[in-house]
């Protein structure tokens, strides 16, 4: 388990031993949020947790709640 704080801007990073991960959006006043599993390789290049949740072939479709984070509640996933 990989839990951690944002800082100051919002930003956050994990070092994770490869393998798969379950992503849990956890934000004080809302209840958790699941949002996918991602798959860390030991050749994986470091990436954004988008980026990783994207690459799964299961994805089926883009969590709101990752889309406003990931956004600054812009609603654009790619301001990440």
């Amino acid at each position: 388990m990989a839990q951690g704080q944002p800082g100051e801007t919002g930003s956050y990073s994990f070092d994770v031993e490869p393998g798969w991960y379950r992503v849990t959006l956890n934000t004080e006043g809302y209840a958790p949020s699941y949002v996918g599993d991602i798959l860390v390789k030991a050749d994986s290049e470091p990436g954004t947790l988008n980026k990783f949740l994207m690459e799964q072939d299961e994805a089926q479709y883009y969590p709101k709640a990752l889309a406003e984070l990931g956004s600054g509640g812009s609603g654009n996933p790619e301001a990440c």
